[in-house]
């Protein structure tokens, strides 16, 4: 999992530093054959700070964590043999 981070609480430059860095990771996860997921952004509310979600974030998290295909593939695949 690759993330969360509150990208809310970056500034304009910071952000797109984060943006690339975060797509620079992915294309390697991608390239290596990895199973990862990259969770969308959560609203700013549901952040204590700047990589804590509360208890909903984590909520959406996880939601989002079992509807990706890569994770549901690898990851559950593993844990249901």
């Amino acid at each position: 999992v690759v993330g969360p981070f509150n990208e809310h609480m970056l500034k304009p430059d910071s952000f797109n530093i984060y943006q690339k860095m975060k797509s620079e990771i992915e294309t390697w996860l991608r390239q290596n054959n990895f199973a990862y997921c990259i969770p969308s952004v959560l609203p700013s509310e549901l952040y204590r700070d700047a990589s804590h979600p509360l208890g909903q974030g984590y909520a959406m998290l996880a939601k989002q964590l079992f509807e990706n295909q890569s994770f549901k593939s690898t990851i559950l695949k593993v844990g249901g043999d």
